[in-house]
């Protein structure tokens, strides 16, 4: 009788020793899998796919073995792992049914845009259908693929995504702010200067000053474009005076102001300064012209050259003040001459065109 008293005891003994060793394991297991996802919301992405790679096991559950293949999937696209999109394909084959990926493409792309690896984030937003995300993510997917459009330079792929979000209470000011720099290097000023006017965010306002002088000079505002590029002289760096002065300079001439224009033309550090003399020189042919008959000659070294274009983009200045000079009545003529080694000798008149180019 005491045999098998002793018997049972210890039989009951290795069952509780037993049943402790099971669920120690299963708390142990249990808390093994959550590390790749405590790492993994810590964005300590290495040590959440090392976490995943230790976890493999032949006796996982199905759910088990799909969640860690999702966890190591995960840490591997933010990692930009070689190979790690065809694990993304593999994955989405090994568990069809799984809903863990429906949104992986969205996830990584968003990730990407965070950190500011936007031609990264632009790969994975192509792969998106703006049709396929919750209408509560639309916002931030178009905000943020506008955005990685944006600097990528890709400014009429980016606007549409802009216009979308534009009356959307979070995105509302940037939104205007990029639409407005899109607008601007699209040369669509008006658009740009009605975008940068609905910005409500006073630190991007800031910066806005040099943008708007120099839209309302393209827009012949010289009045306006004078008064924002002399308010933005005053916070502004060495390179910065030199455009806003080259903008005052210009707008003072366009308005016949020559005296004002000179000292600002003069300021800019460029290559596209006129010089004082030629100003005075047109100034002077205009104020006279009732008196003299002024005319402007140019000689033509070139032997390849039929037809006479000032340089737009090297002197504008000038450029213009020809226009002017024509416009008053002075008369322009270019003439091509040919050069011997006893000396030159004209060849013929040929045709002088003023357009911007």
């Amino acid at each position: 009788m005491n045999g098998s008293t002793n018997f049972l005891k210890k039989f009951r003994l290795c069952l509780l020793l037993f049943s402790i060793q099971i669920q120690s394991q299963i708390y142990n297991d249990q808390l093994n899998l959550e590390l790749p996802s405590h790492f993994f919301g810590l964005d300590y992405f290495t040590a959440s796919w090392q976490a995943s790679i230790f976890e493999e096991d032949f006796y996982l559950s199905n759910l088990d073995q799909e969640k860690i293949e999702f966890s190591k999937l995960s840490n591997s696209l933010r990692l930009n792992y070689s190979g790690a999109e065809k694990m993304l394909s593999l994955y989405k084959e090994e568990f069809p049914s799984s809903s863990l990926s429906d949104n992986i493409d969205l996830e990584v792309a968003n990730y990407y845009f965070k950190n500011e690896k936007y031609r990264y984030a632009l790969k994975w937003f192509n792969r998106i259908s703006e049709n396929s995300v919750l209408k509560l993510d639309r916002p931030e997917f178009n905000f943020n693929k506008g955005y990685s459009l944006f600097s990528a330079k890709k400014y009429k792929e980016a606007r549409p995504f802009f216009q979308k979000v534009k009356n959307d209470k979070k995105y509302q000011s940037d939104s205007h702010y990029y639409l407005g720099h899109i607008a601007y290097q699209l040369e669509d000023f008006d658009s740009a200067l009605s975008s940068f006017g609905r910005i409500s965010d006073p630190t991007k306002k800031e910066d806005l000053t040099y943008f708007q002088a120099d839209m309302n000079f393209r827009l012949g505002r010289f009045n306006q474009a004078i008064d924002l590029a002399k308010k933005a002289l005053e916070n502004s760096n060495e390179a910065e005076k030199s455009e806003l002065s080259k903008i005052i300079g210009e707008s003072y001439f366009n308005l016949k102001l020559y005296s004002e224009a000179i000292p600002f033309l003069e300021s800019y550090k460029g290559k596209k300064v006129v010089s004082e003399r030629s100003i005075k020189q047109i100034d002077f042919m205009k104020e006279h012209k009732d008196k003299y008959n002024f005319s402007i000659l140019f000689l033509v070294n070139r032997g390849d050259c039929e037809n006479f274009k000032p340089c737009w983009k090297a002197d504008p200045v000038y450029a213009k003040a020809l226009i002017s000079a024509q416009q008053y009545g002075i008369s322009l003529f270019a003439i091509k001459i040919n050069w011997t080694l006893s000396g030159c000798y004209f060849d013929k008149e040929i045709i002088i065109d003023l357009e911007k180019w």
